[in-house]
């Protein structure tokens, strides 16, 4: 399989619910990946399900990307104190996967925009 083809693969993986994971602690979701699969616990997975912050049986991609956009909420959600426990958990988490996503996708930093009026004086 050429590496585009596990890259589209590893895009579709979904996220599995195992009581062989650890239950988060602040800064860790207690997640591990086992033959190509990423596992949670469920004490970690029922609430983020339940605030809506995460579709059953959806992707890791889908898991990725809400806890790049809404780490404040997933603190709350989980009971931690704040939202850069959300961060260091995800950062974990992208470690666990590097090699299985492009490192755009665990390290997406958008692009910076300047909104509003332009310098007439600018080129």
């Amino acid at each position: 399989m050429a590496d585009d083809d596990v890259i589209k693969q590893n895009l579709q993986m979904k996220l599995r619910v195992s009581e062989e994971a650890n239950k988060a602690i602040s800064g860790d979701l207690g997640t591990f990946v086992k033959n190509g699969k990423l596992y949670i616990h469920p004490d970690t997975y029922e609430p983020l399900i339940k605030a809506g912050l995460y579709r059953e049986h959806g992707t890791v991609l889908e898991f990725i990307s809400s806890l790049q956009t809404f780490p404040t909420f997933i603190a709350q959600t989980l009971g931690w104190e704040s939202p850069e426990q959300a961060n260091q958990a995800y950062l974990l988490l992208a470690d666990q996967l590097t090699g299985y996503f492009p490192e755009d996708i665990l390290h997406f930093k958008p692009t910076k925009r300047g909104y509003g009026a332009r310098d007439p004086n600018e080129n």
